[in-house]
């Protein structure tokens, strides 16, 4: 059974949905699932084939830019866990710790008698702190310089690929004009 044509609308919201998920670097499967939620009669194959054929393409500019929105997100979000972890480190019992590479570990428990630092002892933890956070982002950076790379290299096979779609639906339409003059000539 043939679906209805699509409508401007759908093709919009399933935009808008698919570049939502992409900017904040969501699974573009779960894209395509909720889509299908909020358009009625579309299963989510359908979605797909809806945007992978006809919108895909309409939309690269906006898609980097959304992929551009979902590094800045990925970095906050980055931020945000090392934050947390940060004050996690401080909130449980007044203890400062980095684990592995450091051997820096604060202990101000009330009722201790290890409860006083140096100034210098809370300077070097927040060294190490930074050169951690700095190690960090380093490879963030890296990461981020691999994911375009690999993104580039994806767009320019998906551009081959739209080619050889192309020639071959040309192909395909030469080849039956080619058999039904073959049988209009027999």
């Amino acid at each position: 059974m043939k679906n209805k044509s699509w409508r401007h609308t759908e093709d919009l919201l399933l935009v808008e949905i698919v570049l939502d998920f992409t900017s904040r670097g969501v699974n573009l499967s779960e894209a395509f699932r909720a889509a299908s939620e909020k358009l009625p009669g579309r299963t989510a194959k359908a979605c797909y084939s809806r945007w992978k054929n006809r919108l895909e393409y309409l939309y690269t500019d906006a898609i980097h830019e959304a992929i551009k929105e979902q590094k800045v997100y990925s970095r906050n979000v980055v931020s945000s866990i090392l934050s947390n972890q940060i004050e996690a480190h401080i909130d449980e019992d007044n203890v400062m710790s980095i684990d592995d590479d450091a051997s820096i570990s604060f202990s101000c428990k009330e009722g201790t008698s290890d409860n006083t630092h140096t100034f210098d002892d809370i300077l070097k933890y927040l060294s190490n702190m930074n050169s951690l956070w700095v190690q960090v982002k380093k490879e963030n950076d890296q990461l981020i310089n691999e994911l375009d790379k690999v993104w580039n290299e994806s767009e320019k096979l998906k551009m081959k690929l739209i080619d050889y779609e192309s020639n071959y639906e040309k192909w395909d339409i030469l080849n039956r004009l080619a058999e039904k003059l073959e049988s209009v000539s027999v």
